[in-house]
């Protein structure tokens, strides 16, 4: 193997600056980093996103069904 070809990994903080948490990981970068969202307060990472939204086509779905059988059994009339 060849040596000093990678990248060192430094232990930096990061600071959300939504949530106020900080915590450290592994980065190449030298200093401190400020993120504007984390895991902890991002609701994409929580699964209340995605589930809502899902929640949501799914009753649109279902009224734009429910219209079109309306329509039709008014139309066999």
């Amino acid at each position: 193997m060849k040596k000093n070809i990678h990248t060192l990994l430094n232990l930096i903080n990061y600071h959300c600056i939504s949530c106020q948490i900080e915590y450290q990981n592994y980065s190449t970068a030298k200093e401190d980093k400020k993120v504007n969202t984390c895991a902890n307060c991002n609701p994409a990472y929580k699964g209340k996103a995605s589930t809502e939204i899902r929640i949501g086509k799914a009753e649109k779905f279902h009224q734009r069904q429910q219209k079109a059988h309306e329509k039709a059994q008014e139309r066999k009339k």
